[in-house]
C-alpha cells in the first residue's frame, strides 16, 4: 500500500518474536495464570489500571446523526488524544519488534489461547494494550480492519444492523479518504471507530522512527475529528507488529492499543470454512479481528453471530457495559 503524507518506510530492525515462543535476545517469562490474566484484562478494559495512562476529560465520543456527521462542530468535550514530543524515555525504550500474528495453539480449558496472556502480562497494564477481554465472561469484542476499497463493509454493516450487534472498525487514511459515506454510516449506526494508521506500513510501526510513528497516527486522528467531531481513542497496530517503544508512543498520545486473540482474513476460503474456524476457536474475552476484504468473513458473519448467541456469548465494544 502506498504511504500517505510521504511517510518514509524503513526496513524493520531487530528480531521478531512470535507468540509465547520468544526468539533469542528476548526475555522469556512464564505464561500467567488465567485468573491473573483476567484481572489484568478487567483493569485495562474498565479503565481502573493504576499503571495505564488514562487522559483526563470526558470520552469525546459521539454517535452523530447523519446531519451532524456531515459537518464540523464545536468540540463536544475535552480532547483525550494529542500529539507527543519524542522524549528521552521514548528513545530509550526497547524497539525490538514483536508479531501478534503468530499462530497460538496452546489453549486452556476455556479455549483461551495462552500466548495472548503472555502479551497481556508483559504489556497490557504497563502500556494500556489489550489482546484479550474479560476471560471470566462469555463476551466477544468484534473488530474489523478497513483498508483500501470498501470491499464487504456495506454487507457487514447490513448484517450487524440485522443482528443488533455493535463492532469496532479500524480505518486507515486511504479508506477514510475514499469511503467517507461508509465512515459516516459506521458512526451513524452506533459502531466504534478506531485508528488503523495513516500508511499501514507492511513492516509495522516499529519499522518507522519515533517521529514518523507519530505522523503515521495523528493526521488520521485529526482528520476524523475535524470531519465528524469524533475522537478515536483506540489504535490498532498494522499487521499486529509492535514494540515496547511503539506501545509507549501510542500510550503517551492517549490511545488504548487494541490487538486480538483471534484473526481471520482469508480471501480464498469459503464461508463454511470461515465459520468452522470461528466456531472452533471461540473463547471468553475474545477480541476478534476480521478482514473486510474476505468474502468468507462477510458470508459467515450472520451464522457466527447466531452460533455465538446459542452458546451463551454476547457481543460488546470497548468502553461499554452493553451486551448485544
Amino acid at each position: 500500500m502506498k504511504s500517505v503524507y510521504g511517510i518514509k518506510r524503513l526496513m524493520a530492525a531487530g528480531a521478531v518474536c512470535l507468540g509465547a515462543v520468544i526468539a533469542a535476545g528476548c526475555t522469556v517469562r512464564a505464561v500467567p495464570s488465567p485468573s491473573a490474566a483476567a484481572a489484568s484484562a478487567n483493569a485495562i478494559l474498565s479503565g481502573s489500571s493504576s499503571e495505564a495512562v488514562v487522559p483526563s476529560g470526558t470520552s469525546g465520543k459521539t454517535t452523530p446523526t447523519t446531519e451532524a456527521a456531515a459537518e464540523t462542530t464545536t468540540a463536544a468535550s475535552v480532547r483525550q488524544i494529542s500529539t507527543v514530543t519524542i522524549t528521552d524515555d521514548i528513545l530509550a525504550a526497547d524497539a525490538t519488534s514483536y508479531d501478534t500474528g503468530a499462530k497460538l495453539d496452546d489453549r486452556d480449558s476455556s479455549n483461551v489461547p495462552n500466548g495472548y496472556r503472555y502479551y497481556m502480562t508483559n504489556w497490557g497494564t504497563s502500556r494500556n494494550a489489550s489482546w484479550l477481554g474479560d476471560t471470566a465472561q462469555n463476551i466477544i469484542y468484534l473488530t474489523f480492519d478497513c483498508t483500501g476499497p470498501e470491499a464487504n463493509v456495506p454487507a457487514i454493516l447490513s448484517t450487524l444492523k440485522d443482528t443488533g450487534v455493535k463492532a469496532t472498525f479500524f480505518v486507515t487514511q486511504d479508506f477514510a479518504d475514499e469511503q467517507p459515506q461508509l465512515v459516516q454510516e459506521i458512526l451513524a449506526d452506533g459502531h466504534t471507530l478506531g485508528n488503523g494508521s495513516v500508511s499501514y506500513p507492511t513492516a509495522g510501526e516499529p519499522s518507522l522512527s519515533p517521529e514518523e510513528q507519530v505522523q503515521d497516527i495523528m493526521p488520521l486522528e485529526e482528520d476524523i475529528y475535524q470531519k465528524y467531531n469524533y475522537e478515536m481513542q483506540y489504535f490498532r497496530f498494522p499487521n499486529g507488529k509492535f514494540s515496547d517503544q511503539s506501545l509507549m508512543i501510542a500510550q503517551k498520545m492517549g490511545f488504548r492499543s487494541i490487538f486480538w486473540s483471534f484473526t481471520y482474513t482469508d480471501t480464498q476460503a469459503s464461508a463454511s470454512e470461515a465459520l468452522q474456524t470461528m466456531e472452533e476457536q471461540i473463547h471468553p474475552g475474545e477480541i476478534m479481528r476480521l478482514g473486510v476484504r474476505s468474502d468468507a468473513v462477510s458470508g459467515a458473519l450472520a451464522d457466527f453471530i447466531s452460533y455465538a448467541h446459542d452458546q451463551g456469548y454476547k457481543f460488546t465494544v470497548f468502553g461499554s457495559d452493553e451486551r448485544y
